[in-house]
């Protein structure tokens, strides 16, 4: 691959890696706001489902985000052999560390979810 290719490649990877953050970031923030609103007065079959579906959409957007990133990695790590002079500032460990930060995220909101439809009384 070229310069420009490789290039490109790091651009849309991370374009749509992005892209699955912002997935990440809108369904957390619509569970969060619905267990904040509604989530004493649902039903367990209720409180069941919206969690379900929570939990998978941002486990996907997780892997998305992940598999996008690392193939920038990849591609960023071609890039820096052909161009031993420059430093690029995208490394594995970032995405690793983005993942865990992620599905800790993904937690937390389960969590608050369970503290908000069982409060504890007293």
């Amino acid at each position: 691959m070229t310069e420009y290719e490789l290039l490109e490649g790091i651009s849309n990877f991370t374009a749509v890696g992005l892209d699955a953050l912002m997935g990440y970031l809108t369904i957390t923030s619509g569970y969060l706001v619905a267990a904040y609103l509604v989530g004493r007065s649902l039903t367990k079959l209720q409180n069941v489902t919206i969690s379900t579906l929570f939990l998978v959409m941002s486990i996907m957007f997780v892997f998305s985000a992940f598999g996008s990133f690392t193939r920038g990695v990849v591609l960023a790590d071609k890039l820096e052999k052909m161009n031993p002079n420059e430093t690029f500032f995208l490394d594995a460990w970032v995405t690793q560390i983005t993942v865990v930060i992620l599905l800790a995220g993904i937690l937390a909101c389960v969590k608050f979810m369970c503290d908000v439809s069982h409060p504890k009384i007293g």
